[in-house]
C-alpha cells in the first residue's frame, strides 16, 4: 500500500474524530441557538499554541451545558467510538469484518466503554436511541441482524436514524479494491443496528466514496467525467456481485428466543434523551429555546464580533468536478439498493403503520444525496437525527471546490466544518461523517494542525491507525 493511501486512510479516521469533537459544541442546538452562542464563528478547539485566525482571535468559548459537560476538553462522542470500534473489530479478525465480532464489540461498549490499545477507557456516552434499542432487545447477541428487523418492524419502519452512517466510513478503507465486498461490510454493520433500507444506501454512498479516493490514490486511475444524476448507467454486474454477494436484507428466519432481555445501560441527560427521542422518530423540537428572551437568559453570550468580508460561504464556492463526478456517479450506481428486492424484502405493501415506501424514499435520496445547498438540509429541524441529512451533509462539504478559494486543504477543513457544525442539529454526527470524507480526500497531512493537537485520545487514534493501515 502506498504512504500516500494510508494518509487518506489516516485523515479519514482522524477527520471523522474532530468533525465530531467540534460538532459536539452545537449538538442538538438549533441554528439560532448555535449563532447566539458562536456567531459565524470560530469556534475555540485545539492547541493554544496555534491561532485559528489571527493571535488575538482564538475563538468563542466552547459551551459547556448540561450534555456537553460529560465529554472532556477536545474528546469525540459516541461517533467515533463505534467508528473505532468497526476498525478493532477489523484489526482482531485479521483484515476481514465479521458483524457479530462487531456487534458484540458494540454491546460491550455500552456497557463498559471504549477500551484502547493501551488500557485506557473512554466512557460511552451519548448513545442513540436505535442503538440502546437494539442492542438492548432479546437476542442480540445471537442474531444482531434480526433483532434490528424486529426493532424496525415494531416501530413501523419509520426508524431510519443516523446512527449506522455515523460510524460506517472506516469499512471503506477495508478491501477497498473489491468493491463488491466493500459494499456487503458497509450493508452488513448497518444492519447489526439499522434495519431501514435508507440506513443501508447511506453507509453505501460513503463507503463507496472512500474506497474509490483509496483506488484511485493507490492506482492513478484517472479522474470520472462529471455525469447527470438522472442517467441510467448499466451497472447490472455490480447489481448482480453486490446482491448475490449479499442479499440485504431478508427478513431473518425466526427461531426460539432463549436470551433474556438486557437493557443497556444510558448515559445521557434528561433533556438530551427527551430530544434526542423526538427527532430521531422524525418528529419536530418541540422544545422552545428559540425566541431571544429565552436564548439570553439560557446563553449570556456577546454578539459575534467579525468582519462579514472574510467569511467564505460554503454555498459560494461551487463544486469541484472531479469530486461531484465520483459522488454522482455512485449515487446514480447505488440508488437501486432502494427498489423492491434489492435491499429491502418485496413486495412493498406500506400501510399507515408502515411508512416506508421504496419510490418517495429514493426521491428524498437523490434530494438529499446531492443537495443544492446547506441550507436546503434543514439541518436543525424536523427530524434531525434522519440518515439522509447526515449523508447530504457530508456529501456536500466532499464536493465543494476549496482549491480556488482556500490557501491550504487546513484552512479550507476548518472553515467548511465550522460552517456545517454553525447549523446546529445534531452537529456532531454530521461533521463526523463529513470530516471522514474531506479528510480522506485532502489526507492527514493536510488536516489542521491546531485541531490534531487539541483532540483527545490523539495518541490512541495514532496506534490504532497505524494498526489499521498495516493490514494485508
Amino acid at each position: 500500500m502506498k504512504e500516500s493511501v494510508k494518509d487518506k486512510i489516516k485523515g479519514l479516521v482522524f477527520g471523522a474524530a474532530l468533525g465530531d469533537a467540534v460538532g459536539l459544541a452545537t449538538e442538538f442546538l438549533t441554528k439560532q441557538e448555535a449563532n447566539h452562542l458562536y456567531g459565524q464563528g470560530p469556534i475555540r478547539f485545539g492547541s493554544s499554541s496555534f491561532s485559528l485566525t489571527t493571535p488575538d482571535e482564538q475563538g468563542f468559548p466552547f459551551h459547556r451545558d448540561g450534555h456537553r459537560s460529560r465529554w472532556q476538553e477536545g474528546d469525540f462522542t459516541d461517533d467515533t467510538d463505534q467508528l473505532l470500534l468497526l476498525v478493532q473489530s477489523v484489526l482482531a479478525t485479521g483484515g476481514s469484518f465479521d458483524f457479530r465480532d462487531f456487534a458484540a464489540r458494540l454491546k460491550y461498549w455500552i456497557g463498559n466503554g471504549l477500551v484502547f490499545p493501551d488500557g485506557s477507557t473512554k466512557p460511552p456516552y451519548g448513545i442513540g436511541r436505535t442503538v440502546s434499542l437494539v442492542v438492548g432487545s432479546p437476542g442480540f447477541t445471537d442474531d444482531p441482524h434480526r433483532a434490528a428487523w424486529n426493532v424496525w418492524e415494531n416501530y413501523g419502519r419509520q426508524l431510519a436514524a443516523n446512527g449506522a452512517v455515523m460510524r460506517s466510513a472506516a469499512l471503506g478503507a477495508v478491501v477497498f479494491h473489491d468493491e463488491a465486498k466493500v459494499v456487503k461490510n458497509a450493508i452488513d454493520a448497518a444492519q447489526v443496528t439499522h434495519a431501514d433500507p435508507r440506513c443501508l444506501v447511506s453507509c453505501v454512498i460513503v463507503n463507496v466514496l472512500i474506497a474509490r479516493m483509496l483506488v484511485h490514490e493507490n492506482t492513478g486511475t484517472k479522474p470520472l467525467e462529471p455525469r447527470s444524476i438522472g442517467d441510467s448507467g448499466d451497472y447490472a454486474g455490480v447489481k448482480h456481485q453486490h446482491q448475490s454477494a449479499a442479499p440485504q436484507p431478508k427478513h431473518p428466519a425466526m427461531n426460539n428466543e432463549t436470551a433474556t432481555r438486557q437493557r443497556p445501560r444510558i448515559r445521557i441527560d434528561g433533556k438530551a434523551k427527551v430530544r434526542l427521542a423526538t427527532f430521531l422518530a422524525g418528529e419536530g423540537d418541540t422544545t422552545d429555546f428559540r425566541d431571544e428572551r429565552t436564548l439570553s437568559i439560557l446563553f449570556d453570550r456577546p454578539a459575534a464580533p467579525l468582519d462579514p468580508s472574510t467569511i467564505k460561504c460554503m454555498d459560494d464556492l461551487g463544486a469541484d468536478a472531479s469530486s461531484m463526478a465520483l459522488l454522482t456517479t455512485v449515487v446514480d450506481q447505488y440508488k437501486f439498493l432502494l427498489q423492491p428486492g434489492a435491499s429491502a424484502p418485496a413486495p412493498w405493501t406500506p400501510s399507515s403503520s408502515h411508512t416506508f415506501e421504496p419510490s418517495s424514499a429514493t426521491t428524498d435520496f437523490l434530494q438529499h444525496a446531492c443537495p443544492s445547498s446547506l441550507s436546503s438540509l434543514n439541518l436543525s429541524s424536523g427530524g434531525i437525527g434522519y440518515t439522509f441529512k447526515a449523508l447530504g451533509a457530508a456529501t456536500y462539504l466532499f464536493t465543494r471546490d476549496i482549491a480556488a478559494h482556500f490557501e491550504s486543504p487546513a484552512e479550507a477543513f476548518v472553515s467548511l466544518i465550522t460552517e456545517l457544525v454553525l447549523e446546529g442539529g445534531d452537529a456532531d454526527t454530521n461533521a463526523c461523517v463529513a470530516g471522514a470524507l474531506l479528510g480522506c480526500r485532502v489526507g492527514y497531512k493536510e488536516l489542521p494542525e491546531h485541531w490534531v493537537a487539541g483532540l483527545r485520545h490523539r495518541t490512541q487514534l495514532e496506534q490504532l491507525v497505524d494498526q489499521f493501515c498495516s493490514l494485508p
